[in-house]
């Protein structure tokens, strides 16, 4: 897991970069036989590779169907070690409006 403390001074810059929209997409193609970029000329050998693309428009619009009603507590997510980062995030900063909702009436909860 890669956790670092960002610097007060770069923090400014650093989240809205995190909270940005998703640009690309990684795609897992296969190559029967050694193939070459027809312009960059670079060579692949057989096998599996990943390859990343610019999301194109229609991609784009097909992304607000699934982030789109959202809140950002339920994009935030982790995988494996990040698991518990992710929760630990989620529950600081969902903490004092949950404490606020269990002060609510009954009649006043969603």
């Amino acid at each position: 897991m890669h956790v670092q403390a960002v610097p007060e001074d770069d923090f400014a810059r650093q989240f809205p970069y995190a909270l940005k929209a998703p640009q690309k997409l990684n795609r897992v193609e296969y190559f029967k036989k050694l193939w070459t970029h027809p312009v960059t000329r670079a060579v692949k050998q057989p096998g599996w590779h990943t390859q990343k693309d610019w999301l194109r428009t229609g991609q784009r619009i097909r992304m607000l169907d699934v982030i789109g009603d959202r809140l950002l507590g339920d994009l935030l997510f982790g995988n494996r070690e990040g698991t518990a980062l992710a929760r630990a995030i989620s529950d600081e900063a969902l903490g004092p409006f949950r404490a606020w909702e269990r002060q609510q009436p009954y009649a006043q909860r969603r």
